[in-house]
């Protein structure tokens, strides 16, 4: 069964329960896999129809051996991974620092790759070069080099203009505004005015720009962010240390 799973750090992820539907994947690489999903997602598979079945080989995966089962079920208690067992790739993001303020993407497994629903669009899925093939064709995409439109400079821009959401539905999609403390109101895609903290209306420079290393707990240090508008200068930082985009490297040092 192919369902949002939690993440490495088992922080953000979506469990069995919260999501509507799944679809069934077949080791033996059957199912005829139409862009259907199971809603009803019965544990004993009794649910299961050939048309919500895809093979093995339209996901990304890696067959486990006995080490990683090891190391997997020790970080993830009852988890029960043994050797042999399959690890699929559900979704990730990807960063890359080739400009000041790097580059997002982010890639998710699609039952409809032609027709991937938002954050991704045909548009996306029809610049697919030919070349990609196999399942990493079956990935949706969405991809943010900026956090509003018009775009704004890195340092004495403001938050207006539309919001570019970019987002990865099985990662980022069940946040609430809880999760995103420094979210500040603004303006949607469409330029409709919106809050802007919740996970669909997320943009991943927006959270990822206001990384720092807080080690007094300073109340005023930047915080996770719906899609917003952030100076590189931005007075919160004061006091702590920006760490380049990576949430990682505070985590890790605390």
């Amino acid at each position: 069964m192919l369902c949002p799973a939690v993440t490495a750090r088992g922080r953000w992820g979506i469990s069995a329960y919260q999501w509507p539907g799944v679809v069934w994947i077949d080791t033996q690489d059957g199912g005829s896999g139409n862009g259907q999903i199971d809603l009803l997602a019965s544990t004993d598979g009794g649910s299961r129809t050939d048309a919500t079945t895809y093979p093995l080989s339209s996901v990304i995966h890696h067959r486990i051996n006995a080490l990683e089962a090891t190391e997997f079920n020790r970080d993830q208690p009852g988890a029960d991974v043994a050797a042999g067992d399959y690890a699929i790739l559900v979704a990730m993001h990807v960063a890359g620092r080739e400009i000041a303020r790097w580059t997002w993407q982010t890639f998710w497994w699609t039952p409809t790759p032609d027709d991937p629903k938002q954050p991704s669009s045909q548009v996306l899925a029809a610049l697919r070069p030919p070349q990609l093939k196999g399942a990493a064709r079956n990935y949706a995409m969405s991809i943010g080099y900026e956090m509003t439109s018009p775009g704004q400079p890195n340092v004495g821009g403001q938050n207006a203009g539309a919001a570019l959401y970019v987002y990865n539905p099985y990662l980022e999609a069940r946040f609430g505004a809880a999760n995103l403390p420094d979210s500040l109101p603004g303006y949607d895609p469409s330029g409709s005015a919106a809050q802007n903290n919740v996970g669909v209306a997320c943009n991943c420079m927006s959270c990822h720009i206001r990384e720092n290393y807080n080690p007094n707990h300073l109340a005023s240090a930047p915080q996770y962010a719906g899609a917003r508008y952030t100076d590189l200068n931005d007075p919160q930082f004061a006091g702590t240390l920006q760490v380049d985009f990576l949430w990682s490297l505070p985590e890790i040092a605390n």
